[in-house]
């Protein structure tokens, strides 16, 4: 091969790489203007919706934290809150001062109450989960002498369901390659909003988004198949309920022992908020909540009326200031792009706003 032909072939392969990298540029310009809500979905050890996140180390356990300390210390004289909770707590999508018990730390210091708050939440934690936290936690805490003023359960939606977070786990069966993939997408092929949208839509099409709810089964309601009581799992939800009444009560118990107060805060899902359907992929899974037989919100209410529990309910609030945003034609979303479950920080603040003006000592 001559040098003629070679700096030809070199010379068509650099074209045709600039003509690939024209296409793929155009093509996410392109996404990026027809579908800008979901720019900056981008998730990682560091970043969490691309907002940066640090932890600290409480006794073992991982939380958020403002500083780069290794190990969060506390004082005997602080009144320290220990917040127990999943994703929502553990500030999916939020900096830490915009969390909602960040939030809420600032605004009750403004009525001169002073509180540490301490978040022992993660991704996929229900309550069983947080009870085992808890308890071994507060253990920890008690032969170091120290006793938490004051407990909070982050309720979710999602939490009543007869599988714990290792549960899951083992019934997906997922490999250390698909973890590490799901990493590296989250955290690197996220920074493409076409590819982002393509996993949406991808997503979409795995599930059953349509017909009875016997024929959808678990897609009908998806994570709130067992708050709602689908149609298909009445008995297991029933179970699942029974359940986390007896541990709520059991809990209550084990904390009342310890002169440790104990109170829920429920954390409303996206329809129950908006009720118009404004938020960019309103329910693209089209969950059908026909599908229920239980009232979830109802029975949460029940539970902490019968075990004389505290409960912070911010569901009527939030919707109320939602609505207002709306009539003052200021429409800004409460929840993530194509998200039903997690709220932004806007939405935190109002919650930490509800929670402030309810507050008991």
């Amino acid at each position: 091969m001559n040098s003629i032909s070679f700096r030809k072939i070199i010379s068509i392969i650099f074209i045709n790489i600039i003509i690939l990298i024209s296409i793929f540029g155009a093509v996410e310009i392109t996404f990026r203007l027809t579908f800008p809500e979901f720019n900056g979905d981008i998730h990682s050890d560091q970043l969490t919706h691309g907002k940066f996140r640090r932890y600290s180390k409480l006794f073992g356990y991982q939380v958020r934290s403002f500083d780069n300390k290794d190990e969060v210390n506390i004082s005997p004289n602080e009144k320290v809150v220990l917040v127990l909770g999943d994703s929502i707590s553990d500030g999916f999508g939020h900096s830490y001062h915009d969390i909602w018990w960040s939030q809420l730390e600032r605004l009750l210091k403004i009525k001169d109450k002073n509180y540490k708050f301490i978040s022992i939440s993660g991704f996929g934690n229900n309550f069983t989960d947080n009870i085992d936290n808890g308890v071994n936690l507060i253990s920890k805490l008690e032969r170091a002498n120290v006793k938490p003023y004051k407990i909070i359960y982050q309720f979710n939606y999602n939490d009543i369901q007869p599988y714990r977070k290792i549960d899951l786990k083992k019934i997906n069966n997922i490999s250390k390659f698909e973890i590490d993939f799901a990493k590296w997408r989250y955290g690197y092929l996220n920074k493409s909003v076409a590819a982002r949208v393509i996993q949406h839509y991808a997503g979409i099409l795995r599930k059953e988004t349509s017909g009875s709810c016997d024929e959808r089964s678990l897609d009908a309601l998806g994570a709130y198949t067992w708050s709602f009581g689908s149609k298909n799992e009445v008995n297991n939800s029933e179970k699942s309920w029974l359940n986390f009444s007896k541990n709520v009560s059991g809990f209550h118990t084990f904390l009342s022992n310890r002169d440790i107060k104990f109170e829920i805060m429920i954390s409303p899902i996206l329809y129950q908020i908006d009720q118009l359907g404004l938020h960019p992929n309103y329910n693209h899974l089209n969950l059908d909540f026909s599908c229920a037989t239980i009232d979830p919100h109802k029975k949460l209410i029940d539970i902490s009326s019968t075990n004389f529990i505290t409960i912070y309910d911010a569901t009527n609030y939030l919707r109320t200031m939602f609505e207002n945003k709306i009539k003052d034609n200021n429409f800004e979303p409460f929840y993530f792009n194509a998200d039903d479950n997690h709220i932004t920080p806007l939405a935190s603040g109002y919650i930490a706003e509800f929670i402030a003006i309810k507050w008991i000592d």
